[in-house]
């Protein structure tokens, strides 16, 4: 059900400032070490399901754009972080462990196949029972096979499950095509058989070929980070290593300053450091900031897939170094990323097929009690997919065996 917002504008305010209170207070120390910590991914896929949500119901669920503009803009951000981290993920999970092609598959597919399947068997009975829509059988099989050909956003069983077959699709060749020694390499030769693909005549909608192109490029590019910063723990300690040095330099400073005769001027020079660093720290915070602003509103959608892919790339990146340099978890966004898959599959045909809140309170309300519920069905649905997942699991490797 499409929803009518009296004033757009000043409800977008009001939910920025509410949940912009939410994250503030769920402020908390950063935990992990590393570059990348577990903390560090599950915040930006936080970010990634808050982008898509967000766009979904700005643009397709209010009838006034205006409603969580220019919070709504960064729905194609989302997906590239997405399929970023889903590449970089991949990578460093490889060059860890040695798994033969049929592990990975069961490993890896099982935790994208069981919520997929789960999904669509919940919307394809109380559709049909509640509303009386049906899918057709044919549709319904290429879907419970992963193949979503079309994303009309208002027909489909779940439009935004076209972004499954994409992923499966990086899945199903990169056990073939991943070299732990050669992950630059590739990462070149993955993009290089995902575009070929995407350039052949699929059977699949303008509309997902469309978007399968736009997307093409960010998981490689996930590999590629892997390549420069992944491979060697002493690369990915760079950082802590580098302020360790710059204490141990301080602190004899300190104890040589106060037995000698300038010992103020010493002082001086010491706290100027430190504050050039904390200036060149948040200067870099303001830069990635206004590059994130900037390339989220004007991001060249309609201009050429390229450019827009390009742009979209941009943003994916500032957003990472963002996440990687700052100093704090943001409790809610890491909650929400911990969840994010399970979010993402069911959040749409909630949203628009099964409304609960929109229709009785004002829209910014209704959009922060949504992203709380999410939160709590997809809390609920991973607990019922890792239970059905080990249970086929179990089942696989006593066959096996």
């Amino acid at each position: 059900m499409l929803i009518n917002i009296f004033n757009p504008v000043f409800e977008t305010i009001v939910f920025a400032i509410l949940f912009l209170f939410f994250i503030v207070i769920s402020i908390k120390k950063k935990d992990g070490v590393g570059l990348f910590p577990m903390s560090v991914t599950n915040e930006l896929k936080g970010v990634a399901i808050l982008a898509v949500i967000l766009m979904h119901v700005g643009y397709f669920l209010a009838q006034d754009t205006r409603f969580l503009f220019p919070l709504s803009v960064f729905g194609g951000v989302g997906v590239d972080i997405f399929l970023f981290l889903s590449g970089y993920g991949l990578a460093i999970s490889s060059a860890k462990k040695d798994l033969k092609v049929w592990q990975f598959y069961l490993r890896r597919l099982s935790k994208i196949v069981v919520p997929v399947w789960l999904t669509l068997a919940i919307f394809a009975l109380v559709d049909k029972f509640f509303l009386n829509i049906s899918y057709g059988w044919v549709s319904l099989v290429e879907n419970f096979l992963g193949f979503f050909p079309t994303n009309d956003i208002y027909h489909d069983i779940n439009s935004p499950m076209w972004f499954i077959t994409l992923i499966l699709f990086f899945y199903l060749i990169f056990p073939w095509l991943f070299s732990k020694k050669r992950p630059i390499f590739s990462a070149i030769i993955i993009f290089a058989v995902g575009w070929f693909v995407v350039s052949l005549k699929l059977p699949v909608g303008g509309g997902v070929l469309s978007v399968y192109k736009t997307h093409i490029a960010a998981f490689p590019l996930g590999i590629v980070l892997f390549g420069i910063l992944g491979r060697s723990e002493a690369i990915r300690l760079v950082p802590l290593k580098l302020f360790q040095a710059f204490s141990r330099v301080i602190s004899p400073l300190k104890a040589l300053s106060q037995k000698m005769m300038v010992h103020k001027i010493a002082i001086s020079a010491i706290e100027s450091m430190k504050k050039a660093r904390i200036s060149y720290y948040a200067g870099f915070i303001f830069l990635l900031a206004v590059i994130i602003i900037y390339t989220g509103i004007y991001s060249g959608v309609g201009k050429g897939i390229v450019i827009t892919e390009i742009i979209s790339l941009v943003t994916t990146v500032a957003f990472v170094l963002l996440f990687l340099i700052k100093k704090s978890e943001l409790g809610i966004l890491a909650f929400l990323g911990k969840y994010s898959f399970e979010i993402y599959l069911i959040h749409w045909p909630l949203l628009y097929r099964y409304d609960i809140f929109y229709k009785f309170l004002p829209a910014y309300l209704a959009t922060l009690l949504y992203i709380i519920l999410l939160a709590i069905l997809g809390y609920v649905m991973k607990l019922a997919c890792d239970r059905i997942g080990l249970f086929v699991g179990n089942i696989f490797r006593r066959k096996a065996v």
